[in-house]
């Protein structure tokens, strides 16, 4: 355990809360703004910081679904004067993002894309922008939902946005973008196919300055099993050669790796490994009887030709299975095939937790620590109740100032070093 790195004064003030009564509860508009606006930052613990930037978050979101309800507006707006009439088009004007260039500074590709993002979240999914006005949601989820139905037809689109859109509030980004993704593939497996095609036809190289002098080199809109088997190839190199007299940081060492593979040096030749990836897919969907989306932990959803397509390549591989109950998805049994089996308790725990316990992390299972909950040492047991997956980073940071406990529902219930809670759900697969 991590000593807490300081010491109180024995006559350490008693404090108490400056903040206006029902702050953390208050919708978003002029009372909170008038509200924020007499808050003193230097004068609050922890605790309250948090519960002021929630607050805030609530209000810039406000705010900004109050500019995206103007631009949309303009969008429609007949052109005029400052004494001309409030007229509106029953179209929209492929010409009002001109009038946003020079109004605010943009680059015509910026103007463009605000332009379009706020008539989709005005006009095509008012409920996002209501989750928006309300600060239930900020701009990022917001751009994740618009982005994440476009090309599909405006009814449709508004049922998938539904199908997610309540436990939003909960999601981290890169959550929320997996669960619609899913929840589209499902929906239109065909359209998800024509948009990955389409997407791997534009694939290419892009090569960028940097501010500080050097390049950036990256590939864009890649097979993303291909992807994946770059980065663990790259990976398995870098910690071969990340010795205790290298000099090196691992990040560095990465990078060196990733262009000598394209430079065709061969210092690291012959240390290929295994470059398996993990997928999971359902029984039926590896059979070709029906197409829902295959799951990449640590990814995401991928359409079920891209799950069969890395199942048939990889005839060697070594198989997991999961047994679920088909009502309630708890696992009931977990198997193994082929090469040397992990201990069945880790099998058993991956299977339930395919990521990290942290609030809001998507780090894969294979790749997090099994950690006691309740330390081996001070006789906690190894068993599936008191273990579960976390990654390096977050595994430390349970270790110093984080605590969590597993509520009888099997819900991960973390407490914050300010005092706040989170709950992770424990979410069978």
């Amino acid at each position: 355990m991590v000593e807490h790195m300081y010491d109180w004064p024995e006559n350490y003030p008693y404090y108490v809360s400056p903040l206006p009564d029902g702050l953390a509860d208050m919708p978003p508009g002029p009372e909170l703004a008038a509200a924020l606006a007499e808050v003193d930052h230097a004068t609050l613990n922890g605790y309250d910081l948090v519960v002021v930037l929630q607050a805030r978050q609530r209000q810039i979101a406000h705010d900004q679904a109050g500019f995206y309800d103007a631009l949309s507006e303009l969008t429609y707006t007949v052109p005029g004067d400052s004494d001309g009439a409030a007229l509106r088009y029953s179209h929209e004007n492929v010409f009002a993002s001109d009038e946003l260039r020079p109004a605010l500074t943009l680059t015509r590709r910026s103007a463009e894309y605000e332009t379009g993002f706020a008539v989709a979240l005005r006009r095509r999914l008012p409920q996002v922008w209501r989750f928006l006005e309300r600060g239930w949601i900020d701009i990022h989820k917001a751009r994740v939902l618009t982005d994440g139905v476009a090309g599909v037809n405006e009814t449709d689109a508004r049922v998938l946005v539904a199908s997610v859109i309540e436990d939003a509030p909960q999601l981290t980004t890169g959550q929320l973008r997996a669960r619609l993704k899913r929840a589209t593939t499902i929906h239109d497996p065909e359209l998800t196919k024509q948009r990955y095609e389409e997407g791997l036809a534009g694939r290419r190289v892009v090569v960028e300055e940097d501010l500080s002098g050097t390049a950036s080199l990256r590939g864009l809109q890649l097979d993303p099993a291909d992807v994946l088997r770059i980065r663990k190839r790259i990976e398995r190199l870098s910690r071969r050669l990340n010795t205790k007299d290298e000099p090196r940081t691992l990040e560095q060492i990465r990078a060196d790796v990733f262009m000598d593979l394209l430079l065709g040096r061969n210092h690291a030749e012959g240390v290929v490994g295994d470059t398996a990836i993990d997928i999971r897919i359902d029984l039926e969907t590896l059979a070709g009887l029906n197409e829902h989306p295959g799951e990449i932990p640590g990814w995401g959803p991928v359409i079920a030709d891209i799950a069969r397509h890395i199942t048939e390549t990889n005839p060697k591989a070594q198989w997991r299975t999961t047994i679920t109950d088909p009502v309630t998805g708890d696992v009931i049994h977990t198997g193994i095939t082929r090469r040397r089996p992990t201990p069945p308790l880790r099998r058993h725990i991956e299977a339930t937790h395919p990521t990290c316990v942290f609030p809001g992390c998507r780090t894969p299972a294979r790749a997090c620590d099994i950690d006691h909950r309740k330390p081996w040492f001070h006789h906690g047991p190894t068993n599936e109740w008191n273990n579960e997956p976390l990654c390096r980073h977050d595994h430390i940071a349970k270790s110093t100032w984080w605590r969590l406990r597993r509520k009888h529902n099997g819900d991960y219930h973390w407490t914050s070093p300010c005092g706040h809670t989170y709950t992770t759900p424990g979410h069978p697969p």
